[in-house]
């Protein structure tokens, strides 16, 4: 049987242990790793599209989806640890 694998040593001062959605993207824009637009975009094509350009970067949280009041749009969360030391770095931003 295989035992888990686990990091136990983080980078001191970049640690986060994400208790609910609210707290992890506080602490996204805290570190500059949250994209976010008060545009308004169309949830049926034009935010995959803009999430298939994004693909593999920074978390982006679209603020004004239309004909859905009141609802946010959070797609790439789940991006890779390489993938947020780019949005770190300022190196990932959208065009749009």
């Amino acid at each position: 049987m295989q035992k888990a694998v686990r990091k136990d040593k983080l980078v001191a001062g970049n640690q986060h242990h994400a208790a609910d959605l609210r707290t992890t993207l506080e602490w996204l824009r805290e570190q500059g790793d949250l994209i976010e637009t008060d545009k308004p975009v169309d949830p049926d094509l034009e935010v995959t599209g803009l999430q298939k350009h994004m693909d593999g970067g920074c978390p982006v949280l679209f603020n004004n989806v239309k004909g859905k009041p009141n609802h946010r749009v959070l797609t790439n969360l789940l991006a890779t640890s390489r993938s947020s030391t780019r949005c770190s770095a300022g190196r990932m931003t959208p065009s749009a």
